[in-house]
């Protein structure tokens, strides 16, 4: 097949799968239609993104980086950094797609750019908003406090790094109303570190607001002493526990 009739069976992204019946339904055979894909990528008239996954290369069929990264995942949700930098709370643009995946955790380089992959336990409950981006590209972003949400699991010792603003984070336009999105999504979570992180940067975030004041507000002290306590006596019912399992086995 010529490659101009070959363009016009694919979508306007210009994205396409190597197995996909419409494209194989046209050659004698799958091996003959790896070849003929093999010729092209090779004559640079297309991209391989990674194995059975290909774009055209064509500036008039340009897919945005954020679908791709749905495409080299399937399900996938733009999330972390990339997600806030959308929603307007990174200082500066990350290097690099960053998306949370029910799959394995994976780094892919292509030609568009660097896509990380991210395993996470919050997939399911993440709340995604979907955005076209252009015609017939819709992807799924988390909402912005669920990446931050996201950035704070994935990243170590994540008080160090709030308190020193390693993050490259800002603050929210309107602060009262993500603060209230995070209070809700804390309802949701058992992670006690992870309340505590949020709690601890909205808390940063107040003050700033306030022209520096260092008092937190009140609100947000009584729970994260709550937290705290909460934590502490997991922590005594625990030790308490192994303690009288210990006396049974040895008494």
């Amino acid at each position: 097949m010529d490659f101009l009739d070959f363009k016009e069976l694919l979508p306007s992204h210009g994205l396409f799968r190597s197995n996909a019946p419409e494209l194989l339904e046209h050659y004698a055979s799958a091996h003959t239609f790896q070849q003929q894909l093999g010729r092209w990528v090779r004559a640079q008239k297309i991209h391989q993104l990674r194995r059975g996954l290909y774009s055209v290369n064509n500036p008039a069929q340009q897919p945005q980086p954020f679908f791709i990264a749905q495409y080299l995942h399937p399900g996938s949700i733009i999330s972390m950094q990339s997600a806030l930098d959308y929603w307007g709370l990174m200082k500066s643009p990350p290097q690099e797609i960053i998306s949370i995946t029910t799959d394995h955790h994976e780094r892919l380089e292509n030609h568009f750019g660097v896509f990380h992959f991210f395993q996470t336990k919050f997939h399911s409950s993440t709340k995604s908003i979907p955005i076209e981006l252009a015609p017939g590209q819709i992807v799924a972003i988390a909402a912005p406090e669920h990446a931050l949400l996201e950035l704070f699991y994935h990243t170590p010792d994540i008080r160090h790094a709030i308190k020193t603003k390693s993050l490259n984070i800002q603050r929210p336009i309107d602060l009262p109303k993500f603060s209230s999105a995070v209070m809700e999504l804390l309802e949701t979570i058992s992670d006690e570190t992870l309340h505590r992180a949020l709690l601890l940067q909205l808390g940063i975030w107040r003050m700033e607001e306030k022209n520096g004041e260092q008092v937190i507000p009140d609100d947000l002290e009584t729970m994260l002493e709550q937290q705290m306590q909460i934590l502490e006596q997991r922590v005594s019912t625990d030790a308490h526990a192994s303690s009288r399992k210990l006396r049974s086995k040895y008494p």
